[in-house]
């Protein structure tokens, strides 16, 4: 029986259900499959924009981080916010950088959008920077030191 995985839902349905009918959730149930492709195996996190779960990849035959945007939330005209992720999509898909987690395929499948990224495990960044507590250069000057987040960033904002 699947059950949603949303901590503030928790709802169990019967087999065959691929998504929560919660509407304050809306969560895809494991063993759900988006675009024929991506098996839904489990939550990984939850936030403001959507969702990130990790789905196995039946073409590749690769575990895979399945993040699905919400288009509704806010006060922006749908179509207009699915054109919006399209075009953002798009370009991180044509990004590479070391620094940059890249974008292996991103789609619609129905009223979902979706961006399909390498599963990157080991913990979350905000443990590792943490545990690697950052070098802070106070004598450098921003014109002199340039930082590893300023370079992943030049990429997506020089032209070409």
């Amino acid at each position: 029986m699947p059950r949603c995985q949303n901590p503030r839902c928790r709802t169990d349905y019967p087999p065959g259900t691929f998504k929560c009918i919660n509407p304050f959730c809306q969560c895809l149930l494991p063993e759900a499959v988006v675009a024929g492709r991506y098996r839904i195996e489990t939550l990984l996190g939850l936030g403001g924009m959507g969702a990130v779960y990790r789905a196995s990849d039946t073409f590749e035959m690769q575990q895979v981080a399945f993040k699905v945007i919400s288009a509704t939330s806010g006060n922006m005209d749908t179509a207009i916010a699915i054109e919006r992720f399209r075009r953002e999509a798009r370009y991180a898909y044509q990004l590479h950088h070391k620094n940059i987690v890249p974008v292996l395929n991103f789609g619609q499948d129905g009223n979902l959008l979706y961006l399909v990224m390498p599963l990157i495990t080991g913990g979350t960044l905000k443990a590792l920077l943490k545990a690697e507590q950052p070098y802070r250069c106070n004598s450098c000057s921003s014109t002199t030191y340039r930082s590893p987040g300023y370079q992943t960033l030049e990429p997506a904002h020089s032209p070409g």
